[in-house]
């Protein structure tokens, strides 16, 4: 079975500097086979023609459109082209608009079978403008859904700042995502080995996200709200992924992300459950080190959370009561 190839996402409101990064990242990594889907509004796609180094990528260029929303059909359409090439990509690189709504990108390429026998989301990144986002990000809601979904957070332009500024910056940028490690970069440049390394799907990785995010706590005035829920027992497989397919539809406007250490009492030992928007993953974790028995850790992230009623929800589903939930 050929290895799947990972998605990078690279997000970043107008003039954020996403292909200036891009570029470098094409830049450190000519030895990797790269494919790239760049996106533009208009219909003359400019930024596809600043990209260098392509003699190692296959550049497609969807315009005239959004791929989180007009034109999500051709954004399918372009990824189902990439499996048909004859030269296997070991990554893809898609370089949305500045005002792309992440979530509306990632959840329906999960949710897409096909495309996710092929391909793993591996990461979601969000350039951030050091100049201008203090002024932007209240005027513009695309900035903050950007930064809130974001694996990765680069503060680009940065010399252009005071260093008491990125101070401040940085406690800004925090609360819209308390997760993301933040690097301040200029032009675009960063070391990008550990970001091709990274899998939003490592098991590893997530459990420790989640016991250092347990001990989290946000400011009063945060953008968002993060609820850290942790309950012993063995859920029903069937049954909880029905509730929470259910339970996603109904909070997709509240909930941004969710990651949790799951237990299985008819499903082997442990996993790792992790949703952007509606869609969702659950990777295998046996074997982990330090993981407790029985133990479901849940850390979700989003705005207005009734922390009480899920972990209710959760409650009976541990007790086999789906009934009580969905009616």
């Amino acid at each position: 079975m050929k290895p799947k190839i990972k998605i990078i996402l690279i997000t970043g409101f107008l003039g954020a500097g996403k292909t200036s990064f891009l570029n470098h990242l094409l830049t450190e990594n000519t030895d990797k086979s790269i494919k790239i889907i760049e996106n533009e509004v208009g219909e003359i796609n400019i930024d596809s023609k600043l990209l260098r180094n392509q003699n190692t990528t296959s550049l497609i260029e969807v315009s005239q459109g959004c791929i989180c929303c007009s034109v999500a059909n051709k954004l399918m359409e372009a990824m189902e082209e990439i499996l048909r090439d004859t030269k296997p990509a070991e990554y893809l690189i898609i370089e949305a608009t500045g005002i792309a709504d992440p979530i509306a990108i990632v959840s329906p390429i999960q949710s897409d079978n096909f495309l996710m026998q092929n391909y793993e989301m591996a990461s979601v990144i969000c350039l951030v403008d050091a100049v201008l986002m203090p002024q932007q990000v209240d005027e513009y809601a695309e900035i903050a859904r950007q930064i809130s979904v974001a694996d990765f957070l680069y503060i680009n332009k940065s010399d252009l700042i005071i260093e008491s500024d990125k101070t401040e910056l940085e406690k800004l940028v925090r609360l819209y995502n308390p997760i993301a490690p933040i690097k301040f970069i200029m032009n675009g440049v960063s070391d990008t080995t550990s970001l091709l390394k990274f899998r939003m799907s490592d098991a590893a990785h997530t459990e420790k996200q989640i016991r250092r995010l347990s001990a989290v706590l946000l400011p009063g005035h945060s953008k968002i709200e993060m609820s850290y829920i942790e309950l012993d027992g063995y859920f029903d497989l069937k049954r909880f992924e029905f509730w929470f397919e259910y339970f996603l539809a109904i909070n997709k406007n509240s909930i941004i992300r969710l990651k949790a250490i799951i237990h299985f009492r008819d499903a082997g030992e442990c996993y790792v459950l992790q949703s952007v928007g509606t869609a969702y993953t659950i990777q295998d974790a046996s074997g982990l080190p330090d993981i407790s028995t029985g133990l479901n850790q849940f850390v979700i992230i989003g705005k207005n959370l009734n922390t009480d009623s899920i972990k209710q929800s959760l409650l009976y589903l541990l007790e086999g009561d789906l009934e009580s939930i969905i009616e």
